[in-house]
């Protein structure tokens, strides 16, 4: 994933729009204030955090070749 940008304007709701380069966000933030008079704050993503609920490995090379995998449903 490539870090993106956010605008927050101070007071308001949190951001929403995924800016991809810094000076899409930077002409956001200047209209944002011009329009609002709020000050604008431009925010950087620089990592993720997430659960994980579900992980999966197989054993083997080629999953297909197991014989759970070679019949129709087991039930």
């Amino acid at each position: 994933m490539k870090a993106f940008y956010m605008i927050y304007l101070e007071g308001m709701n949190a951001p929403t729009f995924k800016h991809a380069t810094f000076e899409s966000a930077e002409q956001e933030a200047e209209r944002l204030t011009l329009q609002t008079g709020y000050k604008a704050y431009i925010l950087k993503a620089i990592a993720t955090v997430e659960q994980v609920k579900f992980s999966k490995q197989f054993l083997e090379q080629d999953p297909q070749q197991h014989e759970q995998f070679k019949d129709d449903l087991p039930f």
